[in-house]
């Protein structure tokens, strides 16, 4: 049961954080989407929207949801736009919205359009093909989970706003325009992957497959050339190789994709893979002299002619979507456990989730007793029409050993879908004596605070037999031991409340503890947590309530339950201020995470529009582009969260954020990297002031008494400097002189070094005046002075310095009298 074992590891891993996070999703590929042109000739035609569509009509019944976010266009196009997205979602179907980004822009004069994934990811969650690019939309198809969300779409589409196109969707299109719905529709099949990573170098005749690792996109599995041999098989085709050059430009490529084939009578559809090589529409589109306008699989040609309407698919193009996973089959299965006895048949349960109709009486079960080295037998599943499920049931052939099964079952076209997916995993059953123990999963927390209740522990607890027993050994202040039942409260998941509010003595008690999980083995095999000794908790003590507070963290205090956080003077600051761990570390195992506190011990009493500012310094990693707080792919950030049950639930005071949250940190992020680490170090000129309402998003409201946590979150593979934070401020009144709202990383000069000039930008959100940026030699002299009486966000210039000599200078920026950067820079 080692396979199983893994899975529930993971799925734990996935419930505790909230997110998961793999070192896939750390590897997204981007590439150049295909062009769709025009043809400049008049092609009348026009093919009506597919029966699927007509039906859906009919039952206001939807497979797919397509999101549009509308960049620069024209209410006038969008009710076409939208008509062909309709078509779209009655032909797919999907758990997670599909996002796409659609553009109205100049594009030339015979483009009418592109469009592409905006992401490939490679050997995800139960890929269908190992070791090949999936476009992204069709990932979060299969995994049945969003990735994305609208700030990220999962296709950019970009439209020639020059183009005479006629937007009815009567397919009446006139012969001196294009039709838009048909080009809305080509491009999106575009997005959802209708395209790939084949290429060539005309210059040097070599052609190439792949963009970083010479893997192929699930479009490019299907391309083969005219003896039925696949264009990504290295065997035949070195990669790069002057024949895949030839294949490429040959004029005789195909697609082998099996429903396509079916599509086509049978026969395989050839591709356009013109002499010379066209980039942009070479192999990604079908060859427009076999499917000519007028033909049902005219679609995807590569370009189109005016006067041309066609408002479906057609078979070909389904065909081969449809095999790269837009129609799929779930195997929705609990593996069998292992077992001591053999008391009879083994009986396995199946449900089965299916985009098509399949073949209920060819459901199999293979199983074998050496690892399908030589043995393999199988057994039929039975369908149960009243619980939708298929049950089969068999006894092995031996008391004692295990045996390795995968189940298989084909759809109505013959085609066959596997689990577990990959033809090197197999799920495995031991019979016999137990000798595994449980595995315990548990992340104990840095302290516990004087005004805790109960404790409350969880642990996650697996095991290949079952398990039978979870409790906790513990004392408090190193009194009686006593134990605990955990009980469970969710798949794998176990939890008890210790009650420690009449025996921990406020700052300094103790708690202690070691969890024990028996399985039911005969054997009673136990696991104990950690292996040897106790975890132990101190007490950390709350002050009382205050109206505000401040710190510049100048002096030592004990204001602070500083955690994983310090009260400290780093390499290069000029005062102490509070740091997270600089660099802060990253777990190296997919769906880990850490989490690193400092919280503040005095609770705040929260005034109507009290605010928290602080100036601060965040190099953490971040997002992609597009990403907000929330989704998969905002990797690590930073968040202030306020309790208001003394520490038993946090919530944010605002959402977190990175360093994209701000130009200058973004900058300082990837100055300097290794690997997937930034390994630039914080320094004081990138320190920005931030203001937090603690009332305006509604989590608190005046009266409320809350504590105040600041946190560092840390997903795995990459990492940077961290946090700094200085001159905390909450519902504390000051005067303008002491408080301005530009902050050194508001303000960047470069290049450094210089030659001839000093460009300077701000990036700050409020409009600034008297700026005054001077340049000092080392004796103290101001030698250069540039004033600007008003700046706005995003204005930039340059000071002319050619006639300053070579050597070392200090650069500082004042806000009216007011230093606001002091840096070093070095003339050439």
């Amino acid at each position: 049961m080692h396979l199983r074992k893994i899975m529930l590891v993971v799925a734990v891993l996935m419930s505790l954080s909230g997110t998961s996070q793999k070192l896939w999703q750390k590897s997204p590929l981007q590439a150049e989407p295909p062009v769709c042109y025009a043809s400049g000739q008049v092609e009348k035609s026009y093919i009506p929207p597919p029966r699927e569509f007509l039906e859906k009509l009919k039952s206001a019944g939807s497979g797919a949801d397509m999101v549009v976010n509308y960049i620069g266009f024209p209410d006038s196009v969008k009710n076409a736009f939208e008509y062909a997205i309709s078509i779209w979602e009655s032909l797919l179907s999907s758990p997670v919205p599909i996002y796409i980004e659609a553009r109205w822009q100049s594009l030339g004069s015979n483009t009418l359009a592109s469009c592409g994934p905006s992401d490939y990811f490679v050997d995800f969650d139960n890929a269908p093909v190992p070791g090949t690019y999936y476009p992204v939309a069709l990932v979060e198809k299969l995994m049945e989970k969003q990735l994305t969300g609208p700030g990220n779409p999962d296709m950019v589409a970009r439209f020639n706003s020059s183009i005479p196109w006629y937007t009815g969707t009567d397919g009446k299109t006139p012969v001196n325009k294009y039709d838009f719905v048909s080009t809305v529709l080509h491009e999106i099949a575009h997005g959802l992957g209708f395209t790939g990573f084949f290429y060539v170098d005309a210059d040097a005749s070599r052609g190439y497959l792949g963009y970083q690792d010479g893997s192929p996109a699930i479009y490019d599995i299907f391309v083969e050339d005219s003896q039925r041999r696949h264009l990504d098989d290295i065997s035949v085709y070195g990669n790069p190789s002057s024949e895949l050059f030839k294949a490429l430009t040959s004029g005789q490529v195909y697609t082998g994709s099996p429903l396509a084939v079916k599509g086509y009578n049978n026969n395989r559809p050839p591709l356009y893979a013109p002499n010379p090589f066209n980039d942009g529409s070479s192999i990604y589109h079908l060859n427009s002299s076999t499917f000519p306008y007028g033909n049902a699989n005219s679609l995807m040609s590569h370009s189109a002619g005016m006067g041309e309407a066609i408002h479906s698919p057609g078979p070909i193009t389904l065909g081969i979507l449809y095999d790269m996973g837009w129609k799929h089959l779930f195997f929705r299965y609990e593996p069998v456990k292992d077992m001591e006895v053999l008391n009879g048949p083994i009986e396995f349960k199946v449900a089965v989730d299916s985009d098509f109709s399949f073949d209920t009486t060819g459901f199999r079960l293979v199983y074998s007793y050496d690892n399908f080295a030589q043995h393999r037998d199988s057994v039929f599943f039975g369908y149960d029409a009243v619980r939708d499920s298929f049950s089969t049931s068999f006894r092995p052939g031996f008391d004692e050993g295990a045996f390795q099964y995968y189940l298989t079952l084909n759809d109505k076209d013959g085609r066959v879908f596997r689990w577990p997916v990959s033809p090197s995993e197999t799920f495995s059953t031991f019979i016999g004596t137990d000798e595994q123990k449980p595995v315990i999963g548990h992340t104990p927390p840095t302290f516990l605070l004087s005004t805790i209740q109960n404790f409350k522990l969880e642990a996650t607890v697996t095991d290949n037999l079952a398990v039978d027993t979870v409790f906790v050994k513990y004392s408090i202040n190193s009194g009686a031991e006593q134990s605990l039942t955990l009980e469970k409260s969710g798949k794998d998941l176990y939890e008890a409340l210790i009650p420690v509010k009449e025996t921990l003595l406020g700052q300094g008690g103790v708690i202690s503890y070691q969890i024990v999980a028996v399985d039911r083995s005969l054997g009673k095999n136990t696991s104990v947590f950690p292996e040897s000794g106790m975890i132990e908790l101190k007490v950390e003590e709350i002050y009382g309530p205050v109206p505000g507070y401040f710190t510049d963290f100048n002096t030592i205090n004990l204001d602070f339950i500083t955690g994983d956080f310090a009260i400290a003077q780093r390499r290069g600051f000029l005062n102490p201020a509070l740091f997270s761990p600089n660099p802060y570390p990253s777990p190296m195992v997919d769906d880990g995470f850490f989490n690193f506190s400092a919280m503040l011990r005095y609770p705040i009493v929260v005034r109507d529009q009290g605010t928290l500012s602080f100036d601060e310094v965040v190099l953490v990693e971040p997002g992609e582009t597009g990403a907000v707080y929330g989704d998969d792919e905002f990797w690590d950030y930073v968040i202030v969260e306020g309790s208001g049950d003394f520490g038993e639930t946090w919530l944010p005071l605002a959402d977190g954020y990175d360093s994209g949250d701000k130009p200058a940190w973004l900058t300082a992020y990837y100055r300097n990297t290794s690997g997937q680490n930034s390994t630039t170090i914080g320094s004081p000129d990138l320190f920005i002031n931030r203001s937090i309402s603690l009332t305006s998003n509604g989590n608190f409201s005046d009266g409320d008494t809350i504590l105040v946590r600041f946190r560092l979150f840390s997903d795995p593979y990459a990492n940077g400097w961290g946090w700094a934070i200085d001159n905390l401020r909450i519902q504390q009144t000051v005067s303008n002189r002491l408080v301005n709202s530009l902050s050194p990383g508001h303000i960047s000069l470069w290049p450094n070094p210089f030659s001839t000039s000093i460009k300077w930008q701000y990036t700050g959100l409020e409009q600034q005046t008297d700026l005054t940026f001077e340049i000092i030699d080392l004796t103290g002299r101001v030698v250069k002075s540039h004033s600007v009486s008003q700046v706005f966000n995003g204005q930039a210039d340059e000071i002319p310095v050619s006639d300053l000599p070579t050597g070392v200078f200090i650069a500082i920026v004042r806000s009216g009298h007011q230093p606001i950067l002091r840096t070093k820079l070095v003339k050439r």
